[in-house]
């Protein structure tokens, strides 16, 4: 996940927060939102 660019790991990453957590943006405490956002 780490290979991919922003524009995948942005994308992908919305997906999974929304799927564990419902609709919401990513955590910030999380370090690859930090790097992506």
């Amino acid at each position: 996940m780490r290979e991919a660019g922003p524009e995948l790991i942005g994308p992908a990453l919305m997906a999974f927060t929304s799927r564990a957590r419902g609709p919401r943006p990513a955590p910030a405490c999380h370090p690859v939102s930090q790097r992506v956002w």
